[in-house]
């Protein structure tokens, strides 16, 4: 190299046509990690120096080899492909990469690909794809308004008649590796008002695995607690299994006087991605 201390590994440019072995353009060359030629874009790129080269690639014995990045650094949320000079982050199957091309997103296949489930069914988007669930209405029930939501028909002594006032069928997704104690989903009791019902009390009547190998392996994985009105649902140990987890919970009620006002049952089915995102 010009400098006297630095040597380049050079590339056999043309022959003569005379058939002369006389080289000719001789020029610095790039390497790899896999040691393979990298040739320039540019042919004004005519030497190298210890403390030039190209980006995403380092001085190694007067050669600029190409860094991995993804050895290095390991700057990708999900898989990082190393690439001659940089690097590419790829997502799992229902993500897709964010604009800072490192970061994966749930796609929601329910209403980019508009998924149409079959009757009493919702469409329940998961993390990485997307299940339709049976959410049928009971007998003495009528559809509510909103997806999801079933009422009794009711005028006086709606509190006493034994059955409850709503059923609603909620859904939710979450990551893998929350740990336990961690507050996940928040209950609200309404009058047909609007007015929050600060006497209430939520219990949580069954809780089972609908699929997963061993999700709900080892005991109950959430809890419910009462908190002004409102029944917080939190993980009892870390969520560590991916699957689908279903809760039915009762909201009871009361009145200034004890006396049962309305009682609701909420239908809670919690899907825990393979994914810590």
């Amino acid at each position: 190299m010009g400098d006297g201390r630095s040597c380049a590994g050079l590339e056999r440019g043309q022959v003569f046509s005379n058939g002369s072995r006389v080289r000719a353009r001789l020029r610095p060359q790039l390497v790899s990690s896999l040691g393979r030629p990298i040739l320039s874009r540019h042919h004004a790129v005519s030497r190298i120096t210890r403390q030039s080269c190209p980006i995403g690639y380092t001085n190694r014995d007067g050669t600029c080899v190409d860094v991995d990045e993804c050895l290095l650094r390991n700057p990708c949320q999900h898989e990082c492909r190393n690439t001659i000079g940089s690097f590419q982050c790829l997502c799992p199957t229902g993500y897709q990469l964010l604009s800072n091309g490192r970061s994966c997103t749930d796609i929601d296949e329910c209403a980019v690909q508009g998924i149409q489930c079959g009757h009493n069914q919702m469409c329940f988007n998961t993390r990485g794809g997307y299940q339709c669930l049976d959410t049928p209405c009971p007998a003495s029930y009528q559809k509510g308004g909103s997806p999801g939501t079933c009422y009794r028909p009711c005028s006086l002594e709606c509190g006493s008649g034994g059955s409850p006032l709503i059923l609603q069928y909620k859904l939710l997704t979450v990551p893998l590796g929350i740990p336990a104690n961690h507050n996940v989903v928040r209950l609200s009791a309404f009058s047909e008002g609007g007015v929050l019902q600060e006497i209430t009390s939520f219990t949580i009547l069954k809780q089972g695995s609908e699929g997963g190998p061993g999700v709900g392996a080892g005991g109950q994985m959430f809890g419910i607690r009462d908190e002004a009105g409102r029944g917080i649902i939190f993980t009892l140990r870390p969520l560590q299994r991916s699957g689908l987890v279903r809760l039915r919970v009762q909201a009871t009620t009361l009145s200034t006087q004890g006396r049962i006002k309305y009682q609701s049952i909420f239908i809670i089915y919690i899907s825990i991605s393979r994914y810590p995102y």
